[in-house]
């Protein structure tokens, strides 16, 4: 059984201004504090038993109940072309608003799974799997009215949703000859989702009840060089916190929200991996349906706020080259590069009108460790993805570089590290909203977000020791999808 309780302070500035059609102009700087209050129960029973000598038969049940709770309180002035304190007359401006979204998630798991040897070349693992799970969002803004608040129904939510999800799966794996051996899996899922929203929006249900198949085939072609080919189908369903409300103020005209409307990502994968001595090249073709991108510009149904909320695409294809290469420069030095090359075409729907595009997308990886004496290392690690497309906008050219230094302690007695992260301070997102093609309010302009790296200089120190003997490591796991649903 695992308890989390944890407490976190929001304290965000957020600036902007207003260009009016009639020649007005207006600025803001708003001061957003409140207090996040997360709790989390998970707990778990597992049994295992050993039918016969070939045979093993595993029984889990989890629980996952899961708490948020983030209110806020934002304040706001307001100035004029000249820099002077003003009070705008469009009641939609006020220098006052309070925020409120409590979220609750209640998840249950059960599984059986049979695995069982058949001979010497033939292994067959089978089972099924049931899931509940009900999540509920209370979200809304209220706004000052001289010494009242009162609420702005733009931005009041309130969404009850129930999952369930039954699936049987069977997997066969099974060794042609010394070199090649052959897996061949097949799942069946049925997945039905209800959401009551407000009472004007009514209940919104998806089912889907679908096959997927897997494939892979691996072969030894001698000590040094290995050969693979698979093929799969998958289902990544959305994050709960995504489904739900949860908003977020940001000012009179923004808020964040989720989308309790969103559809599961569908995809096949089809991929080729060739290793020589630790030098990988892989080759996959992807296709995606529905796939999830977060904080994309809509506007609500009266066309008077805009919201920030996690979207499907219609589509997105991809023709995906992977390189990995460890270089042992000399025993103490080590680097290791990895890049991926894609060329991906995805058509966008939600935007103001139907848009396709074709970009190529390209990332860089490198990593590098060197071993010093008295039992000190230093690596040095960093990525960085070119300027690409996602979704209607158009994203600069990002990245970050990360430094470490540890020193480890004779007869086991732990570990001191020294961390950098963002050592150039670089990690800064600058997105072209509307940079592919129009969105809401035909907004064009560049949004620019920084990590707490960038703005400030972060440094940690941590210290670990392993106490007590080596034990066996459990692969038990049951909730881990649900799990990552939750804490994504």
């Amino acid at each position: 059984m695992i308890y989390s309780d944890g407490k976190s302070e929001n304290f965000a500035n957020n600036g902007g201004s207003y260009h009016f059609l009639s020649g007005e102009f207006l600025r803001q700087d708003a001061l957003s504090k409140g207090v996040n209050t997360k709790q989390n129960w998970i707990s778990a029973i597992y049994f295992n038993y050993k039918l016969s000598q070939n045979t093993t038969f595993n029984l889990d049940y989890s629980h996952l109940n899961y708490s948020n709770n983030n209110p806020a309180l934002i304040h706001t002035n307001f100035f004029d072309a000249q820099d002077q304190p003003i009070m705008p007359q469009n009641s939609i401006f006020t220098v006052g608003n309070r925020g409120q979204s409590h979220s609750q998630i209640k998840v249950n798991v059960i599984k059986a799974d049979v695995s069982t040897n058949l001979g010497t070349k033939l292994n067959l693992d089978y089972g099924g799997k049931y899931s509940y799970v009900n999540n509920s969002n209370e979200s809304k803004i209220e706004r000052q009215i001289g010494t009242n608040w009162e609420i702005d129904t733009r931005s009041q939510s309130n969404i009850n949703g129930a999952e369930n999800l039954a699936a049987a799966y069977a997997q066969i794996q099974y060794a042609l000859n010394p070199k090649s051996n052959l897996h061949v899996g097949l799942r069946y899922e049925y997945w039905n989702r209800e959401i009551n929203t407000n009472a004007n929006q009514g209940k919104e249900v998806f089912n889907i009840a679908q096959f997927f198949p897997s494939l892979l085939f691996t072969h030894r072609i001698n000590e040094i060089a290995n050969f693979s080919v698979n093929y799969s189908r998958r289902i990544s369903r959305p994050a709960y916190a995504d489904l739900v409300s949860n908003l977020f103020y940001t000012d009179a005209t923004f808020v964040f929200s989720g989308n309790p409307l969103l559809k599961p990502t569908l995809s096949d994968v089809l991929k080729a991996d060739f290793t020589f001595k630790g030098f990988n090249v892989g080759l996959s073709f992807q296709h995606e349906s529905n796939p999830i991108l977060r904080y994309q510009i809509t506007s609500n149904e009266t066309n008077d706020i805009g919201i920030s909320s996690p979207q499907n695409l219609d589509y997105q294809n991809s023709i995906n080259l992977f390189l990995n290469y460890p270089l042992q420069i000399s025993n103490a030095w080590s680097v290791t590069l990895n890049t991926t090359t894609s060329l991906r075409n995805y058509r966008v729907s939600y935007s103001l009108n139907p848009a396709e595009k074709t970009f190529l997308f390209q990332n860089i990886n490198c990593s590098q460790s060197l071993q010093l004496p008295k039992n000190f290392e230093i690596e040095l690690s960093g990525w960085y993805n070119f300027s690409y497309f996602e979704g209607p906008n158009k994203l600069k050219g990002f990245g970050v570089m990360n430094l470490g230094i540890a020193k480890k302690f004779k007869n086991d007695r732990g570990t001191l590290q020294l961390s950098l992260p963002d050592l150039l301070q670089s990690f800064q997102v600058s997105s072209h909203m509307g940079g592919m093609t129009p969105i809401a309010f035909n907004l064009n302009t560049m949004s620019v977000w920084n990590s707490e790296t960038a703005l400030y200089r972060v440094v940690k120190l941590t210290y670990s020791r392993s106490f007590g003997g080596n034990t066996k490591k459990s692969d038990y796991n049951s909730e881990s999808e649900e799990r990552n649903r939750v804490d994504n």
